[in-house]
Parts: structure tokens; C-alpha cells; sequence
């Protein structure tokens, strides 16, 4: 038998659905999917947080390879 008054609280909807792997929690608008290997798809699906890790390997290999290099950072000096 279900709870006929289920308590939800502030808590728990703030980590229901707690986003993984995003550095700046900025909202994501976009999507990107590609075709890869069953060999591929199986140990990415494996790894236990899969969709934070897709994205942090996706953005830092973006800009390495894609993106202009960031100005240095002055407040760190020479």
C-alpha cells in the first residue's frame, strides 16, 4: 500500500535530481549524440556516472583542441 500522504521536502528536491559532473551548475541547453561501437556504448554505460563523465571528457577535449587558449590570468603573476 502506497503512503497516502507522502511528505516532500525542501531537502529532497533539491538533491532529486542533483546534475552530474557540471563544474559551474550553469544550465545546459544542448544536446550532442554520436554513434560509437557496442564495445564503446557498454563501458560507458558501465561507468557509475556516466552522463557527468561523458560530459567532462566532451568538454575538456573541446577546449584543448577546439577553443582558442584562455587569456592568462593576471591576478596570478609572473
Amino acid at each position: 500500500m502506497s503512503n497516502p500522504n507522502p511528505k516532500i521536502t525542501k531537502e529532497f528536491v533539491e538533491t532529486q535530481f542533483k546534475r552530474q559532473g557540471s563544474e559551474d551548475n550553469a544550465p545546459l541547453d544542448y544536446r550532442v549524440s554520436v554513434r560509437v561501437s557496442e564495445e564503446i556504448y557498454r563501458a560507458i554505460k558501465g561507468h557509475p556516472q556516466a552522463s557527468g563523465w561523458m560530459r567532462r571528457i566532451l568538454t575538456e577535449a573541446v577546449k584543448r583542441e577546439l577553443l582558442p587558449p584562455a587569456p592568462p590570468d593576471e591576478s596570478t603573476g609572473p
